[in-house]
């Protein structure tokens, strides 16, 4: 029987802390384990917990448990990882599945009031970025996955009318409100 990667040990460790298949049976885990975990440089391991503690009946068992600013630092640079690479495997997410926890992400921080405005500018500001870097895949996951969804919230619309004065970004910005505001014609 081969050796396990280290890669292999660690997502055996992170699944087993937080309770393997039943989060009912994650373990009191302390903060810093967990940070030392979304320090790790491999994909895999940043995927599996990312998946972990995205999911908030594992998330409780953190001690004490992360605050914005945690999520802040992995969870953005992660998602955005995941849309510009796409990649594949057991534990990363795809590039329009990225694009979704994304969405959840934005929306939960903008309605959260705690969360500072100008954290959402940043990350505003850290996705048209993406978008102007990125290829025709990466640039149609931001329209389609992330802005599409996010502008079924007016406030959210009106949120990211500064990228209508960006000529690259206006054209994004208009796509994706015809997701928002265009009606069915009747035959």
């Amino acid at each position: 029987m081969p050796d396990k990667s280290s890669t292999q040990i660690t997502i055996e460790a992170i699944r087993s802390a937080f309770g393997g298949e039943d989060p009912t049976q994650a373990r009191e885990i302390s903060r810093e384990e967990v940070l030392n975990w979304m320090h790790s440089h491999d994909k895999q391991v940043q995927g599996c917990i990312f998946t972990k503690i995205s999911d908030s009946e594992r998330a409780k068992h953190i001690k004490p448990p992360l605050d914005f600013e945690d999520y802040y630092r992995f969870v953005i640079p992660y998602l955005e990882k995941c849309i510009e690479e796409n990649p594949d495997g057991e534990w990363m997410s795809s590039r329009y599945i990225a694009g979704h926890e994304l969405v959840f992400w934005i929306v939960s921080f903008w309605n959260d009031a705690t969360v500072s405005r100008a954290k959402l500018a940043e990350i505003k500001q850290r996705l048209a970025e993406l978008y102007k870097r990125g290829d025709a895949g990466v640039r149609d996951a931001v329209l389609n996955a992330v802005l599409e969804h996010l502008f079924e919230n007016s406030q959210l619309v009106k949120f990211f009318e500064d990228w209508k004065a960006d000529p690259l970004l206006a054209a994004v910005y208009r796509d994706a409100l015809l997701w928002t505001t265009e009606k069915p014609t009747r035959l």
